[in-house]
């Protein structure tokens, strides 16, 4: 099953990379000869950031999820986030992001399950960004999932330390490449909840197209050392674009899918996003 997704996956990155070559080669050449304004290249920055967190711009997401999962059971949550970048240079180098769930869960038709209301586990990112150049990025973060779910169902029982590494490589213009290496190891568990010590590899293809359109590809495995490094994967699609007259707006969609036995039968989000100029 895994080896029919990542072919697929493969198959459709040649396409898309085949069918978009012309308009690559076009926007190339203008950014060669000084045609590519800075207005090109913030919009640039806008839908890549969506996804790349070696890009750093001031934002605040009101994101929405649905989460559908077994027994008729569904989960949603208003995920309200916050990142702000800084940096002694004048250049967001180091950033802050800081995210707040309100969590609506419904147990479905689980047994011993009810309908529960509240706030989720708080995420805190603090992280730092290396340029070596116009195309090649890596970030170190550092993020504290703290378990602060009101009730049984909306969080995980546990306090996570999670140290991160991304690099992003920018083949061309509108064609990035990112590699995510996130290690979760929980620090503080409730009674009776096992421990949680896992590593996720995710690499991320984003493709910015014409008229402020973006679309990203991800394919996320899960090695969970705590279940003797039992493995699961999952792929995600994301649509994003953005509005406004100086394109201070973006929007968001994408759908999660898992490509093996997990609690959702799928995950998707939608998402708005106002840029601080």
């Amino acid at each position: 099953m895994r080896c029919f997704a990542a072919l697929s996956v493969a198959l459709f990155l040649w396409l898309l990379l085949g069918a978009c070559t012309p308009f690559t080669l076009a926007t190339e050449e203008a950014y060669s000869t000084g045609q590519y304004t800075e207005k090109q290249k913030r919009v640039q920055e806008e839908l890549e950031s969506i996804r790349d967190p070696t890009i750093i711009l001031n934002q605040i997401i009101v994101e929405a999820e649905y989460a559908n999962l077994h027994q008729d059971a569904w989960q949603n949550r208003l995920n309200l986030r916050g990142i702000y970048g800084f940096g002694p240079s004048g250049r967001n180098d180091w950033v802050v992001r800081l995210e707040v769930p309100v969590v609506y869960n419904n147990s479905g038709d689980m047994p011993g399950g009810d309908t529960q209301t509240g706030l989720g586990d708080i995420d805190l990112i603090l992280g730092k960004v290396f340029e070596f150049n116009e195309r090649l990025r890596l970030g170190g973060f550092l993020g504290d999932t703290f378990n602060t779910s009101t009730d049984d169902q909306l969080g995980g029982h546990a306090t996570l330390l999670t140290p991160i590494t991304a690099v992003s490589y920018s083949v061309t213009n509108h064609f990035n490449t990112i590699l995510f290496l996130e290690y979760n190891n929980s620090i503080q568990t409730d009674s009776g909840v096992g421990e949680t010590n896992s590593l996720e590899i995710r690499p991320i293809v984003t493709f910015d197209w014409p008229n402020d359109w973006s679309t990203s590809v991800e394919y996320k495995e899960i090695i969970d050392f705590a279940a003797d490094n039992a493995k699961s994967s999952r792929l995600t699609f994301e649509v994003s674009k953005l509005l406004g007259l100086r394109q201070e707006v973006g929007i968001y969609g994408d759908i999660e899918v898992p490509l093996d036995l997990q609690p959702d039968n799928y995950t998707a989000h939608l998402g708005y996003i106002y840029f601080f100029k």
